[in-house]
């Protein structure tokens, strides 16, 4: 008798895998790990945005990220952006996110966000959290909200 290990452990990818992604924040995660995913699973990154506009530069012409945005407001405000990822510290991350949920919810749009990092740090940040996702979730599609205790 012979054993199989073979495990599929890897995420299944939906039919439509050309979203097309703006990345919020420009960070060594994001140069060592998000945009090598990206470019490996040929994913589209349109845009991407920091704080440090110079560092923002060198990765849009390292990776070829056609567009550098200003701020998050422009890049919501791009109908070509329909995933934000969210790379930056947690405690920047709500503020990022309510931002994305409430312009998807009067665009119409449905944007989508992804945050890979701890996306509230206390409870109370949690329960705030809830109320924005639930009404983002009527009107834009699913989102989902994670609250982990921190402390």
């Amino acid at each position: 008798m012979q054993l199989s290990f073979s495990l599929e452990y890897k995420p299944k990818l939906g039919t439509k895998t050309d979203f097309r992604i703006g990345i919020v924040g420009a960070g060594s995660i994001v140069e060592a790990a998000h945009l090598p995913a990206y470019r490996k699973a040929a994913f589209s990154v349109v845009g991407i945005c920091d704080i440090n506009a110079d560092k923002a530069r060198r990765l849009a012409e390292r990776f070829g990220i056609p567009r550098v945005y200003n701020d998050l407001a422009e890049m919501l405000a791009d109908p070509r952006v329909e995933i934000v990822d969210i790379a930056v510290p947690p405690w920047a991350q709500p503020t990022i996110a309510n931002s994305t949920l409430v312009f998807s919810r009067y665009e119409s749009r449905g944007t989508h966000f992804a945050s890979i990092r701890k996306f509230v740090t206390t409870q109370a940040e949690c329960v705030f959290q809830q109320a924005p996702e639930k009404t983002a979730r009527h009107n834009s599609g699913a989102v989902a909200t994670r609250c982990q205790r921190t402390g």
